[in-house]
């Protein structure tokens, strides 16, 4: 595929942004064009593995130079957030232009205004994205810094380019075209080529694009950049697929990835293979196919490039469905749906509001066909939470008996025995990492809470592999919300299949049986838990139980019914952050069994959130004592962030945790949820 190009402040050009397949099955271009092209652009970064914990340091410690600590935070909002949670990179960049402001210092204000351009431009919103923009433009316009005018001339073209205002993006290009030629600036010049040869291909004008795209290439070979060679051979490619000239365009896509094989640069190496494995896939050449893209997908996942991901799943889904293979397809396709779901929603309003005439009369019959399937749906979900939680405990303790008699018989052995035990642990791992994967299959999905709740978030960083901690969420007919947190007893294998018992435990009552009371849902749960476990007098080792909070929400009136067995809930609102406390015995036998669980009914206001909270937050501990953090710490904490969007105070939370474990070890599994209404 064609890749914008652009030149970084400092370098002279470090990197092309990565290519991507154009002809990959179901790929939003929009958001691919976009990131590619502003990305090469803006800040022309090294590919490399980025360390927040230590850029964090570099800006927290003011005895560091200003030019250290603004470096720092840039870099915290580009290669930490961007691409990831463009609102929270959109945040650090303004501490940027903030301690920018104080010092003085226009050129790092332009740069901070150019990532919150970026952020404004990837979430989709193209006018706010060209106010910071042109605002960067004006400052390098004051400072007369030509080569900062002639990218974010390049900066505004690419917006319109992603708006299909062609004749606009030619215009800019061009401008910034004439300033690289006065400043003869080479590489600028080459990237200008490259960019508006992409202009006339997407005008339908091939050859014109041909011909630019190779005065971009000789630029680059002149200078010997093998990188700009190696992206303008991708783009040559793609044109050539395009005009249906299938064999040069695997000659180009081959020397494209032989380049970047011999400079060791694994972003495009992993595109060349998407690449060419594309073209394979045409060709109904499924072996080879399945090579490119198995190589692509490892390279991927191990420097995390989730766009990258997300075409090599879809690749191989595609591969592995036409050669027989369901199960292997069925992974790529939700891997590939899991890396969709990380990316950024790029599509414009305008968009959006086409895409809903296009599809309102589907809709409806969509809804229609939903009201006659509903109870069937519901009906296989809950057997298929249930085959997984029986494959899950089946799985553990057959997994438990053989090793614990391997070890038994194999205690006395060699350095040969030590391996394969070490062999045997790792498979131990793996299949903990597969019941992880079924534990987060009995969680309610974030899609279906999506459905529900519209202003929300969730903080969950489990201990080990597993997790003693859970959500859920679930939505009755009367339109009343009912949201669970609980934390049952251990955390790791222990804690993840008393969590996942503890789901089905919810489910079977407040879905099957219809009990919806929130103290009646706790008194049932408890029956029914004592009764699986077996828990009597007698035996006291089956004293396992779980905290929690449950809540059901009228969304229109913004009642509220709560019940919690050793939970709280905290309500920030006008009046600050309030603690509402539920009943202090737990769930379980050995936690006041008899006791009835009470029932509270609380009036929100508009604006009012919700927190629900294990304890793991507020028992961890660290700061300068290595005490625990708190719930008066906790309590203030979410006093101050009450007004914050919801995005970021989760991002708050992550951070706030962060600096305060430091390098203690955590103790328990955290999990924080909070709900605006």
């Amino acid at each position: 595929m064609a890749s914008a190009l652009c030149i970084d402040d400092t370098q002279i050009y470090k990197k092309l942004c990565k290519p991507f397949p154009r002809n990959c099955i179901h790929l939003n271009m929009l958001r691919l064009t976009l990131i590619s092209s502003l990305c090469l652009w803006l800040t022309m970064a090294v590919a490399v593995a980025v360390n927040l914990d230590s850029l964090w340091g570099v800006w927290n410690d003011t005895s560091q130079t200003d030019t250290k600590r603004l470096s720092a935070i840039h870099d915290i909002a580009w290669e930490g957030y961007m691409f990831s949670r463009p609102d929270s990179a959109f945040y650090y960049a303004n501490m940027q232009y903030r301690l920018a402001e104080n010092l003085g210092n226009k050129e790092s204000m332009a740069s901070a205004l150019s990532l919150q351009g970026i952020s404004f431009a990837i979430r989709g919103n193209y006018e706010q994205a060209l106010f910071y923009i042109e605002k960067g433009l004006k400052i390098n316009e004051e400072i007369a810094d030509s080569m900062g005018i002639a990218k974010f001339l390049g900066n505004i073209g690419l917006i319109y380019f992603n708006q299909g205002s062609l004749e606009l993006t030619l215009s800019f290009y061009q401008k910034a075209l004439n300033i690289f030629e006065e400043l003869e600036y080479k590489r600028g010049m080459a990237a200008s080529y490259i960019n508006m040869g992409d202009v006339y291909k997407a005008q339908g004008d091939l050859l014109q694009a041909l011909s630019f795209i190779e005065k971009g290439l000789k630029l680059f070979e002149e200078l010997r950049d093998k990188r700009g060679i190696s992206g303008a051979y991708s783009n040559i490619g793609a044109i050539n697929k395009e005009k249906g000239n299938t064999a040069l365009a695997m000659e180009y896509y081959e020397k494209s990835k032989n380049m970047q094989e011999e400079i060791g640069n694994k972003q495009g190496m992993a595109d060349s293979y998407i690449s060419l494995g594309s073209i394979y896939l045409e060709q109904r050449n499924f072996t080879q196919a399945i090579i490119m893209a198995e190589k692509a997908i490892a390279i991927a996942q191990n420097i995390g490039l989730i766009t990258t991901t997300k075409s090599a799943s879809e690749l191989l889904y595609e591969a592995y469905k036409n050669t027989g293979k369901p199960v292997k397809a069925l992974t790529m396709h939700e891997l590939y749906i899991k890396m969709a779901d990380s990316l950024t929603r790029m599509e414009t309003k305008e968009a959006a509001i086409k895409l809903e005439y296009q599809h309102q009369f589907e809709k409806e019959q969509a809804l229609a066909d939903a009201k006659h399937q509903k109870e069937m749906v519901l009906s296989a979900e809950r057997e298929k939470r249930q085959q997984l939680i029986s494959y899950a405990i089946a799985i553990g303790l057959v997994l438990v008996l053989f090793f614990a008699f391997f070890i038994y018989n194999r205690f006395q052995l060699t350095k040969k025995q030590k391996k394969v035990i070490e062999q045997k642990n790792q498979q131990i791992t793996e299949s903990i990492q597969y019941a992880k994967r079924i534990q987060d299959a009995s969680l309610t999905s974030l899609k279906t809470i999506d459905k529900y709740l519209d202003d929300y978030f969730i903080y969950f960083k489990p201990k080990d592999i597993v997790s003693g901690d859970f959500y859920w969420v679930h939505k009755l007919e009367d339109e009343k919300i009912m949201i669970a947190l609980a934390d049952c007893t251990g955390h790791g294998v222990p804690g993840g299949f008393m969590s996942m018992m503890s789901t089905s435990l919810l489910n079977e009552i407040i879905i099957d049986k219809g009990i919806t009371q929130v103290n009646k849902v706790l008194e049932t749960m408890r029956n029914q838990l004592i009764q699986a476990l077996h828990q009597r007098e007698d035996n006291v080792e089956t004293r396992d139980g779980l905290d929690i909070a449950l809540i059901s929400v009228d969304m229109k009136q913004r009642k509220v019914d709560f019940a919690a067995a050793g939970h709280k809930i905290y309500i920030t609102g006008k009046q600050g952050c309030e603690e509402i406390k539920g009943d202090y015995f737990s769930v379980g036998y050995s936690f006041g069994k008899e006791k009835p669980f009470s029932i509270k009914q609380l009036q929100l206001e508009e604006g009012d959130t919700i927190h629900l909270t294990s304890d793991g937050y507020v028992d961890q501990f660290g700061g300068d004592n290595r005490k625990k953090f708190g719930r008066p710490t906790f309590i203030q904490l979410m006093a101050f962030i009450k007004t914050m969007p919801m995005k970021e105070q989760k991002t708050i939370l992550e951070t706030t945790m962060a600096k305060w474990k430091g390098d203690t070890e955590q103790l328990d599994d955290i999990l924080v949820m909070g709900v605006r209404f």
